[in-house]
């Protein structure tokens, strides 16, 4: 099994170069290969395919830059959300048994992706979703909580959008228990309650 080793070295050259959009034409171009060769060959877990085929990046790790750079390219232009819902809903169905915080983490950046693009009710149902399914994880709520207001400062974006709403996410994964990140989710609930002067 091979893949286009090539795309994956150029990619990472451009986003060295601060040319974030381009790493990410060149990376979906990537994305298609690795998943043709990981429906045909009956894989399904990203881990599985780092065993059988050779990259210069580990495969693992190379999903989740992929994700993660559709995001800042999102910044860039918008069609890279959508592009980025596309990537991250393909990749739990080509390679479901994946380390469930990567499918995980996926699914969550859809759910940020549909906030980013103005669909609230649809990044709302994902997010409710994810949380019923992950109900020993923080992350989901951390995430969701992010959307309405620290996402916004990351990005430049000058309004602050609903801090009671965050806190009240924030609030929720609170009580989770027994989670060894917990404190992520208390530090955020810190945070927004300072802007809220609480």
């Amino acid at each position: 099994m091979e893949i286009n080793n090539e795309l994956m070295l150029e990619g990472y050259t451009y986003l060295e170069n601060d040319e974030v959009v381009k790493a990410c034409d060149c990376w979906l171009k990537l994305w298609e290969d690795i998943k043709e060769v990981g429906a045909s060959n009956n894989i399904k877990a990203i881990e599985d395919m780092d065993e059988k085929v050779e990259t210069p990046e580990s495969l693992t790790n190379w999903v989740q830059d992929l994700e993660m750079e559709l995001e800042n390219a999102g910044i860039v232009e918008n069609k890279y959300y959508e592009a980025r819902i596309n990537y991250c809903n393909e990749f739990c169905e080509v390679f479901p048994m994946t380390e469930e915080f990567i499918v995980m983490s996926m699914r969550t950046a859809v759910a940020e992706s549909y906030f980013e693009l103005g669909n609230e009710k649809e990044s709302e149902k994902q997010f409710e979703e994810i949380t019923k399914e992950y109900t020993d994880s923080v992350w989901p709520y951390v995430k969701w909580g992010d959307t309405y207001w620290l996402s916004a400062i990351k990005m430049g974006k000058v309004t602050i959008r609903d801090l009671i709403k965050a806190e009240e996410i924030y609030i929720k994964g609170s009580k989770i228990s027994d989670e060894e990140d917990l404190d992520i989710v208390n530090e955020r609930l810190n945070e927004v309650r300072k802007y809220l002067k609480k």
